[in-house]
């Protein structure tokens, strides 16, 4: 009779470890999911277009030099936004006042139009890295100015364009 219940004993463990182990898994993940970025900020584009001189501005605050970011482009645009791809004049500015001006492509689709974002309907969703694994060097106020280089003067088809700066996992 006693060794009968040994295998229960150890069945019982096992499933309350494992049920506590699933418990933790969904903490741990329901946190990392619903954990708010480091820095947000979006801007509503207006439908009658992004015009060359409506330059979008983020300034963010670094404090800790020693841990590594990401900066994220998040972009919602139209399903029928008429090109593959946009341009996008950056100038960025750190903690010392010493910028750089850059233009950069962003692809919305392949060649053969598929869409590299996520759409629901008419909106569709494109998160773009900006910078991976950067390493600011001076605590303080850093700048990115983002305005739209293409060759429309007034952009359609752009709803919001955001920067997210988060940290990097520790490695």
């Amino acid at each position: 009779m006693v060794a009968s219940l040994q295998p229960y004993k150890l069945r019982h463990v096992f499933s309350v470890a494992t049920v506590l182990g699933a418990w933790a898994l969904f903490v741990v993940a329901l946190h990392s999911c619903t954990s708010e970025p480091y820095y947000y900020k979006a801007y509503e584009i207006d439908p009658s277009g992004w015009a060359y001189d409506q330059t979008k501005v983020f300034d963010f605050e670094i404090g800790d030099t020693s841990k590594t970011y990401r900066m994220d482009l998040q972009i919602d645009h139209l399903s029928d936004y008429a090109y593959q791809n946009i341009y996008l004049k950056l100038k960025i500015t750190d903690a010392v006042g010493r910028s750089n001006t850059q233009i950069i492509p962003i692809d919305f689709a392949t060649k053969s139009g598929i869409w590299y974002s996520k759409c629901r309907g008419k909106n569709c969703y494109l998160d773009a890295v900006l910078r991976d694994r950067v390493r600011f060097d001076q605590s303080g106020t850093y700048s990115i100015s983002i305005a739209q280089y293409t060759r429309e003067p007034a952009l359609k088809g752009i709803d919001k364009i955001a920067l997210v700066v988060d940290y990097l996992s520790a490695e």
